[in-house]
């Protein structure tokens, strides 16, 4: 199953900030913070899409492709969570615990997909190692 490139942490921190930046601050943005230009969810969400997949791919570089198909994924959805289920308080800040809980929670199924079609791209590339070893 493709891991995380221990070796490319400056990668894998990109690829986090990409999310942070992508994602997370025009949540932020669409709850009423204010502090990016008010170009609305649309512009927001395809923004999250391009920039998860650049975040999928800077964090997992050995295999690309399924980073960015889940990173894609996972872009929109930590801006749809984090705008939908984040509560503010009476003073307006965010409540920490839930910024952290409700992403995690949305991101589950996605998480799901990427371990099953990595266990699947493992199961394909030994069998194919190993139809090459008989010839």
């Amino acid at each position: 199953m493709p891991q995380p490139d221990v070796r490319d942490a400056a990668g894998a921190a990109g690829g986090y900030f990409v999310f942070l930046a992508t994602a997370t601050y025009p949540a932020m943005q669409l709850a009423g913070f204010g502090f990016l230009p008010d170009w609305g969810i649309e512009v927001y969400l395809l923004i999250s899409i391009v920039g998860g997949a650049v975040a999928g791919a800077l964090m997992l570089r050995r295999a690309r492709l399924l980073g960015m198909a889940c990173g894609a994924l996972i872009g929109p959805a930590i801006l749809v969570a984090s705008f939908v289920f984040v509560p503010t308080k009476a003073d307006g800040t965010l409540h920490h615990k839930a910024m952290v809980a409700a992403p995690v929670l949305f991101l589950w199924p996605i998480i799901v997909l990427y371990h099953v079609i990595a266990a699947e791209e493992e199961k394909r590339s030994g069998r194919m190692a190993r139809s090459a070893k008989r010839r």
